[in-house]
C-alpha cells in the first residue's frame, strides 16, 4: 500500500491511517493532565483557603480603615493549611484491569484520576498497566502481574515490575523500594525494580540507585546507569550491563500515560519517542522541517514499534532505529 501524501497543512491524522493497517487502540478517554491537575490540586488548598480569607480581610478593611494594618499583619502571618498527610499519588493513566485495597478492606477497582493513600494495596491483571503521578511530580509505572503496598515514602513491592521516572520533579522525595531481597533507593533517576520468582533485578537507566541487601543491610552497593544487578537469596549481587534500549524497558512504553499526538509536531513526537525508548536522534538537518509536521489522532495501547510505524507511515519522512540509534530521513521521491 502507498503511503498517503500529508495535505497541504502538513497535518496527519493518525486515527484515518489506523483504519489502513493491521493494528487498532483503545480509546482514551481522558487527558492524562487531569490526573496531573488532580495531584495539584492537594497543594492548592492551601492558596484556596488563604485567598478567601484574604478577601474576606479586604471587605472588613473597606468597613473601617482603622483595621487595614491589624488585618495585613495577621495575614502575612497566616499559618500554611495543613494538607492530607495520608495522599500519595494519583492514577494518571490505567490500562486494562488495576484493584486497590485499604487497610486490609475489600478490594475494589481501581480508576483514572483515583487519589493513592497510604496503606493501599494495589494489583494488576493480566496484559494491563498502571501509571501513577506522585505528590513530587514523578511517575511510577506498573506492569502487568504486579502487586505492592504503598506507604509514605515507600514501596513494598510483593511481586511484578516497577518503573520509576524522577526526571519531571523538581525536587524528587525519597522513596525506598522494598522488596525480598533487598531495599532500593533513588539517586535522581529512572530505574526498574522487578521481583519474580525469589530473584529480584533493578536496571538503572540514567542516574544512580542504592541498593541495600536483606542479608547484610549494612553493605550498601551503587548502581549507575547501563548496569542491571540480579539478586538471589544469600548470594552476592551479579552486576551486569544493560543498554537504555534493551527490551527489558519495553512494557514502560506501553505503560506510560498516553502522548497526545494533537497538533504535535513530528519533531515533538520524535524527541519524546527516543526519550521513552532509550534511543539517540540522528536528524541529518531535518529539525526544522518536521517542526512544521503536524499530527492529530492517538497512539495509546501501542508498542513502541507499532507507535513509530504508525506516526511516519502517511509523513514524507523515514526512520530506521540501530544499534541504539534513531536515524530520520527524507523519503526519495
Amino acid at each position: 500500500m502507498d503511503k498517503p501524501k500529508s495535505n497541504k497543512n502538513n497535518s496527519i491524522d493518525v486515527d484515518v491511517l489506523l483504519g489502513k493497517i493491521d493494528y487498532r487502540t483503545q480509546p482514551d478517554p481522558k487527558a492524562a493532565a487531569t490526573s496531573k491537575a488532580a495531584v495539584r490540586s492537594h497543594w492548592q488548598q492551601a492558596v484556596k483557603l488563604n485567598k478567601q480569607r484574604q478577601r474576606s480581610y479586604l471587605w472588613a478593611a473597606a468597613a473601617s480603615l482603622m483595621l487595614v494594618s491589624s488585618i495585613i499583619f495577621l495575614n502575612l502571618n497566616q499559618q500554611p493549611v495543613a494538607l492530607d498527610s495520608e495522599f500519595l499519588a494519583a492514577v494518571e493513566g490505567i490500562s486494562g484491569q488495576a484493584q486497590w485495597q485499604h487497610n486490609d478492606g475489600s478490594w475494589k477497582k481501581l480508576q483514572f484520576n483515583d487519589s493513592i493513600k497510604a496503606n493501599t494495596r494495589i494489583r494488576t491483571a493480566h496484559q494491563s498497566y498502571l501509571t501513577l503521578h506522585l505528590a513530587d511530580q514523578s511517575e511510577i509505572r506498573i506492569a502487568a502481574n504486579s502487586e505492592f503496598m504503598a506507604q509514605a515514602n515507600l514501596i513494598e513491592l510483593k511481586y511484578g515490575q516497577l518503573y520509576h521516572d524522577t526526571d519531571d520533579a523538581l525536587i524528587a522525595a525519597p522513596l525506598t523500594i522494598l522488596t525480598d531481597q533487598g531495599s532500593v533507593q533513588h539517586i535522581g533517576t529512572r530505574y526498574l525494580v522487578s521481583s519474580e520468582q525469589g530473584e529480584v533485578k533493578v536496571a538503572v537507566r540514567s542516574g544512580k540507585v542504592k541498593i541495600t541487601s536483606a542479608v547484610d543491610d549494612q553493605s550498601d552497593q551503587i548502581l549507575e546507569n547501563n548496569q542491571m544487578a540480579s539478586i538471589k537469596t544469600n548470594t552476592p549481587a551479579e552486576i551486569n550491563t544493560i543498554s537504555a534500549y534493551d527490551e527489558l524497558w519495553d512494557w514502560t512504553f506501553t505503560a506510560q500515560a498516553k502522548f497526545d499526538l494533537n497538533n504535535r509536531s513530528l519533531y515533538d513526537f520524535v524527541n519524546w519517542y527516543a526519550r521513552q525508548t532509550g534511543l539517540n536522534i540522528e536528524w541529518q538537518n531535518l529539525e526544522s522541517a518536521s517542526k512544521r509536521v503536524r499530527l492529530q489522532g492517538n497512539i495509546n495501547n501501542m508498542s513502541p514499534e507499532q507507535a513509530i510505524k504508525t506516526v511516519f507511515y502517511s509523513t514524507q519522512y523515514d526512520y530506521v532505529i540501530e544499534a541504539g540509534l534513531l536515524q530520520i530521513s527524507q523519503q526519495k521521491q
